[in-house]
């Protein structure tokens, strides 16, 4: 069954307190003992810096980045504050980025960077699952399903521990209109000694080059 950006309870992990421009401070749930959650077979971190979150307001959806995570305790140190018997709550700072309308009979993700709706105090957060992270990173860079051409063009693959089917579903990509058919832009490949910073993006070239017949 698939449940995609459906408001599921085993993923909400608190509550909005404070709302700041894009900013939002989120207290974390008393029920989450430990920074994590299992849901269908798979394990999410809570609070993991750089990692998206989403606050449901009716069909919209509304997304941030996870920015900092600390104790009750910490902030009111430092606000020169006499600590609470009940100080012990974990605050979460989140970043919010973007929004968008999820069509389920289309299975399709209208999504809107920048944010016009802003999430209420008392609203949950609820963590992101794979699913929706590569519906979230499909719908950012236009790629249209079922069409001819696919812009992002995959260059690698993540290995390490967590080498499942998420993990080789979300494949470094890169966006051809925005990186290869503008004039002037520069790219920056960042990979260990040997990875293929070179070989690699020119096997990917050659064949746009001699179909377009220009220099890249």
């Amino acid at each position: 069954m698939n449940n995609t950006f459906e408001l599921i309870s085993d993923l909400k992990i608190g509550h909005i307190v404070e709302v700041s421009g894009t900013t939002i401070r989120v207290e974390l749930s008393g029920d989450v003992t430990e920074l994590t959650r299992t849901h269908e077979g798979r394990v999410y971190p809570i609070g993991q810096i750089g990692s998206i979150v989403k606050v449901h307001f009716g069909r919209r959806l509304v997304f941030g980045f996870v920015t900092l995570l600390r104790m009750r305790s910490e902030e009111m140190v430092e606000q020169v504050k006499p600590i609470a018997p009940d100080a012990d709550q974990r605050l979460m700072e989140v970043e919010l980025f973007a929004e968008g309308i999820w069509n389920s009979t289309e299975r399709n993700l209208h999504f809107i960077r920048g944010v016009t709706t802003y999430p209420l105090p008392r609203q949950t957060v609820h963590l992101l699952t794979r699913e929706e992270a590569s519906e979230i990173y499909s719908a950012a860079e236009g790629q249209q399903r079922g069409a001819d051409y696919d812009p992002l063009v995959p260059f690698a693959h993540y290995v390490g521990a967590d080498n499942g089917v998420g993990s080789r579903r979300l494949k470094p990509t890169f966006h051809v209109e925005k990186h290869v058919r503008k004039r002037h832009l520069h790219n920056l490949a960042r990979v260990p000694t040997g990875w293929g910073k070179a070989s690699k993006p020119c096997a990917e070239l050659m064949p746009i080059q001699r179909e377009s017949n220009r220099f890249i």
